[in-house]
């Protein structure tokens, strides 16, 4: 039962959740209310196989929370390079901005991140 405890591996109960919760933020056709989409989740939980799971099955790679914030300046942040190569590699935009102004390349070289 390692996988429920996380492991590297995908977590089923976390790949449920996060599917079901992108597949209900594409019937609303933007993010949720909360705005937090399964990707951002993902990323921010550091979950790369879940990322990939989600994008594969058509996670817009840069949708944005209400305050603009994007899976890709998540990962920039906390410093999670796995997500953030994932990201880059589906696409996803280092120059587009959160509200206050920031993007992921910014928020990348502020956190001291390579």
């Amino acid at each position: 039962m390692a996988w429920f405890r996380g492991s590297n591996d995908a977590e089923p109960c976390f790949a449920a959740r996060t599917l079901r919760h992108h597949l209900a933020a594409a019937r609303w056709g933007s993010a949720p209310p909360h705005s937090r989409t399964a990707l951002i989740i993902a990323a921010a939980h550091r979950k790369v196989p879940n990322m990939g799971l989600l994008l594969r099955a058509g996670a817009a790679v840069d949708q944005a929370t209400n305050e603009g914030v994007t899976p890709l300046s998540i990962a920039a942040k906390e410093g999670h390079d796995k997500c953030a190569a994932l990201l880059l590699g589906a696409g996803a935009k280092v120059d587009q901005a959160k509200n206050s102004g920031e993007t992921p390349l910014y928020i990348a070289v502020a956190e001291g991140q390579e």
